[in-house]
Protein backbone atom coordinates (compact mmCIF):
# COMPACT_ATOMS: atom_id res chain seq x y z
CA UNK A 1 0.00 0.00 0.00
CA UNK A 2 1.00 3.69 -0.85
CA UNK A 3 1.35 6.07 2.02
CA UNK A 4 -0.99 8.95 2.15
CA UNK A 5 0.14 12.39 1.72
CA UNK A 6 -1.01 15.36 3.04
CA UNK A 7 -0.50 16.99 6.03
CA UNK A 8 -0.13 16.65 9.31
CA UNK A 9 -2.82 14.26 11.11
CA UNK A 10 -5.21 15.33 13.33
CA UNK A 11 -3.13 13.75 16.52
CA UNK A 12 -0.05 15.52 14.98
CA UNK A 13 -1.79 18.99 15.16
CA UNK A 14 -3.22 17.83 18.77
CA UNK A 15 0.31 17.64 19.91
CA UNK A 16 1.72 20.47 18.41
CA UNK A 17 -1.40 22.60 19.72
CA UNK A 18 -0.66 21.36 23.09
CA UNK A 19 3.05 22.29 22.75
CA UNK A 20 2.28 25.74 21.30
CA UNK A 21 0.55 26.20 24.57
CA UNK A 22 2.66 25.17 26.69
CA UNK A 23 5.58 27.69 24.85
CA UNK A 24 3.00 30.56 25.28
CA UNK A 25 2.95 29.86 28.68
CA UNK A 26 6.17 29.97 29.34
CA UNK A 27 6.70 33.25 27.03
CA UNK A 28 4.00 35.00 28.96
CA UNK A 29 6.01 34.00 32.07
CA UNK A 30 9.11 35.36 30.81
CA UNK A 31 7.51 38.82 29.44
CA UNK A 32 6.48 39.51 33.11
CA UNK A 33 9.73 39.06 34.56
CA UNK A 34 10.76 41.12 31.66
CA UNK A 35 8.12 44.02 32.86
CA UNK A 36 8.64 43.31 36.38
CA UNK A 37 12.73 44.10 35.78
CA UNK A 38 11.43 46.78 33.67
CA UNK A 39 10.17 48.85 36.30
CA UNK A 40 12.92 47.99 38.55
CA UNK A 41 15.60 49.10 36.47
CA UNK A 42 13.20 52.77 35.64
CA UNK A 43 13.07 53.29 39.21
CA UNK A 44 16.80 52.67 39.71
CA UNK A 45 17.68 55.09 36.80
CA UNK A 46 16.07 57.75 38.97
CA UNK A 47 17.54 57.49 41.46
CA UNK A 48 20.95 56.17 40.71
CA UNK A 49 22.90 60.11 40.44
CA UNK A 50 26.41 61.71 40.97
CA UNK A 51 28.43 64.28 40.38
CA UNK A 52 25.84 66.59 42.03
CA UNK A 53 26.67 70.42 43.46
CA UNK A 54 25.73 70.18 47.23
CA UNK A 55 25.04 66.29 47.12
CA UNK A 56 22.36 64.06 45.54
CA UNK A 57 19.08 64.91 45.24
CA UNK A 58 17.18 63.66 48.23
CA UNK A 59 14.01 62.22 47.10
CA UNK A 60 15.47 61.05 43.79
CA UNK A 61 11.77 61.62 42.06
CA UNK A 62 11.82 62.22 38.28
CA UNK A 63 10.42 65.88 38.70
CA UNK A 64 14.05 66.68 40.13
CA UNK A 65 15.77 65.25 37.31
CA UNK A 66 18.10 67.89 35.74
CA UNK A 67 20.55 66.48 32.76
CA UNK A 68 23.24 68.82 33.62
CA UNK A 69 23.94 68.20 37.01
CA UNK A 70 22.43 64.44 37.25
CA UNK A 71 24.34 61.49 35.64
CA UNK A 72 21.81 58.61 35.05
CA UNK A 73 23.57 55.19 35.80
CA UNK A 74 23.32 52.67 33.13
CA UNK A 75 24.70 49.36 33.17
CA UNK A 76 25.54 47.70 30.01
CA UNK A 77 25.08 44.01 31.30
CA UNK A 78 21.55 44.96 33.30
CA UNK A 79 19.40 42.84 34.65
CA UNK A 80 17.13 43.89 32.22
CA UNK A 81 19.04 43.29 29.46
CA UNK A 82 19.77 39.57 30.41
CA UNK A 83 16.25 39.34 31.04
CA UNK A 84 15.37 40.11 27.28
CA UNK A 85 18.59 37.80 26.43
CA UNK A 86 17.30 34.97 28.28
CA UNK A 87 13.47 35.37 26.96
CA UNK A 88 14.86 35.27 23.44
CA UNK A 89 17.12 32.54 23.45
CA UNK A 90 14.17 30.63 25.27
CA UNK A 91 11.97 31.69 22.69
CA UNK A 92 14.28 30.08 20.16
CA UNK A 93 14.75 27.36 21.78
CA UNK A 94 11.48 26.35 22.36
CA UNK A 95 10.14 27.10 18.49
CA UNK A 96 13.37 24.32 17.29
CA UNK A 97 12.04 21.85 20.11
CA UNK A 98 8.44 22.47 18.67
CA UNK A 99 9.58 21.71 14.86
CA UNK A 100 11.65 19.07 16.15
CA UNK A 101 8.57 17.62 17.85
CA UNK A 102 6.44 17.96 14.61
CA UNK A 103 9.25 16.41 12.43
CA UNK A 104 9.63 13.61 14.52
CA UNK A 105 6.30 12.76 14.90
CA UNK A 106 5.23 13.00 11.28
CA UNK A 107 8.13 10.91 10.59
CA UNK A 108 7.49 7.88 12.89
CA UNK A 109 3.80 8.07 11.74
CA UNK A 110 4.84 7.58 8.04
CA UNK A 111 7.13 4.93 8.85
CA UNK A 112 4.07 3.15 11.10
CA UNK A 113 1.72 3.29 7.56
CA UNK A 114 4.70 2.25 5.51
CA UNK A 115 5.62 -0.87 7.73
CA UNK A 116 1.67 -1.73 8.17
CA UNK A 117 0.05 -0.94 4.95
CA UNK A 118 -3.65 -2.77 6.14
CA UNK A 119 -3.68 -0.36 9.21
CA UNK A 120 -3.51 2.52 6.33
CA UNK A 121 -6.12 0.99 4.30
CA UNK A 122 -8.16 0.34 7.57
CA UNK A 123 -8.07 3.99 8.06
CA UNK A 124 -8.95 5.01 4.72
CA UNK A 125 -11.85 2.38 5.13
CA UNK A 126 -13.56 3.67 8.09
CA UNK A 127 -12.89 7.16 6.54
CA UNK A 128 -14.95 6.48 3.34
CA UNK A 129 -17.27 5.05 5.29
CA UNK A 130 -17.92 7.96 7.63
CA UNK A 131 -18.14 10.54 4.61
CA UNK A 132 -20.55 8.46 2.77
CA UNK A 133 -22.61 8.28 5.92
CA UNK A 134 -22.25 12.01 6.58
CA UNK A 135 -23.62 12.31 2.62
CA UNK A 136 -26.08 10.22 3.10
CA UNK A 137 -27.52 11.65 6.22
CA UNK A 138 -27.36 14.94 4.43
CA UNK A 139 -29.01 13.80 1.54
CA UNK A 140 -31.54 12.56 3.71
CA UNK A 141 -32.24 15.99 5.32
CA UNK A 142 -32.87 17.52 2.01
CA UNK A 143 -35.34 15.54 0.98
CA UNK A 144 -37.04 15.80 4.08
CA UNK A 145 -36.90 19.43 3.94
CA UNK A 146 -37.30 20.30 0.48
CA UNK A 147 -39.26 17.07 -0.43
CA UNK A 148 -37.26 16.72 -3.29
CA UNK A 149 -34.69 13.76 -4.05
CA UNK A 150 -31.34 15.04 -5.52
CA UNK A 151 -28.97 12.75 -7.75
CA UNK A 152 -25.99 14.31 -8.89
CA UNK A 153 -25.73 13.15 -13.18
CA UNK A 154 -23.01 13.49 -15.20
CA UNK A 155 -22.28 16.72 -17.31
CA UNK A 156 -23.65 19.21 -14.43
CA UNK A 157 -27.09 17.76 -14.72
CA UNK A 158 -29.33 17.19 -11.45
CA UNK A 159 -32.45 14.77 -11.34
CA UNK A 160 -35.20 15.93 -8.56
CA UNK A 161 -37.53 13.41 -8.16
CA UNK A 162 -40.98 14.44 -5.25
CA UNK A 163 -41.90 12.66 -2.84
CA UNK A 164 -45.65 12.70 -3.68
CA UNK A 165 -44.21 11.93 -7.38
CA UNK A 166 -46.90 9.53 -9.05
CA UNK A 167 -44.26 7.63 -11.17
CA UNK A 168 -40.91 6.61 -10.49
CA UNK A 169 -40.26 8.28 -13.64
CA UNK A 170 -41.66 11.45 -13.01
CA UNK A 171 -38.41 13.57 -12.50
CA UNK A 172 -37.17 17.10 -13.15
CA UNK A 173 -33.90 17.80 -14.68
CA UNK A 174 -31.97 20.76 -14.59
CA UNK A 175 -28.84 21.70 -16.27
CA UNK A 176 -26.09 23.67 -14.60
CA UNK A 177 -24.88 26.33 -16.59
CA UNK A 178 -22.58 29.42 -16.42
CA UNK A 179 -25.59 31.66 -16.64
CA UNK A 180 -27.18 29.42 -13.66
CA UNK A 181 -29.79 26.51 -13.68
CA UNK A 182 -32.11 25.49 -17.09
CA UNK A 183 -34.78 23.43 -16.40
CA UNK A 184 -34.69 20.71 -19.28
CA UNK A 185 -37.46 19.20 -20.98
CA UNK A 186 -38.66 15.36 -19.42
CA UNK A 187 -42.03 13.61 -20.14
CA UNK A 188 -42.73 14.81 -16.61
CA UNK A 189 -42.51 18.58 -17.34
CA UNK A 190 -44.65 18.62 -19.90
CA UNK A 191 -47.37 18.34 -17.38
CA UNK A 192 -46.52 21.17 -15.72
CA UNK A 193 -46.19 23.83 -18.64
CA UNK A 194 -48.23 26.46 -16.95
CA UNK A 195 -46.70 26.45 -13.52
CA UNK A 196 -43.28 26.90 -15.75
CA UNK A 197 -44.58 30.07 -17.99
CA UNK A 198 -45.54 31.24 -14.62
CA UNK A 199 -43.30 30.53 -11.82
CA UNK A 200 -40.19 30.30 -14.67
CA UNK A 201 -40.76 32.32 -17.30
CA UNK A 202 -42.38 35.24 -15.32
CA UNK A 203 -40.82 35.25 -12.17
CA UNK A 204 -37.43 33.46 -12.98
CA UNK A 205 -37.57 31.79 -9.65
CA UNK A 206 -36.67 28.16 -9.25
CA UNK A 207 -37.48 27.72 -5.40
CA UNK A 208 -40.84 29.31 -5.96
CA UNK A 209 -41.75 26.71 -9.40
CA UNK A 210 -40.25 24.01 -6.84
CA UNK A 211 -42.62 24.93 -4.03
CA UNK A 212 -45.82 25.26 -6.81
CA UNK A 213 -44.75 21.79 -8.54
CA UNK A 214 -44.82 20.27 -4.18
CA UNK A 215 -48.13 21.46 -3.94
CA UNK A 216 -49.11 20.13 -7.40
CA UNK A 217 -48.68 17.17 -6.14
CA UNK A 218 -49.51 16.95 -3.24
CA UNK A 219 -52.75 18.31 -4.07
CA UNK A 220 -53.33 15.41 -6.40
CA UNK A 221 -53.09 12.85 -3.45
CA UNK A 222 -54.61 14.60 -0.86
CA UNK A 223 -58.26 15.77 0.02
CA UNK A 224 -57.69 18.93 1.88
Amino acid sequence: GKAAKGGPTADVQQKMQAHAETQAALIRQLQDQVSELEAKNAQAATTAVGGVPGGAHPTGSFSDFDPTVTKVVHMADNPLTRALAAAKEASSAMQTETDAVATETAARELAETRNNPEQSEIKNHRLKEAVNKTIQEFREACYELTGFRVDVMGGMQYHLRSMYAERQEDVLMFQATKSGMQLLETPFSTTVTDLIEGYLGRFNSIPAFLSAVTLELFSRQTVL
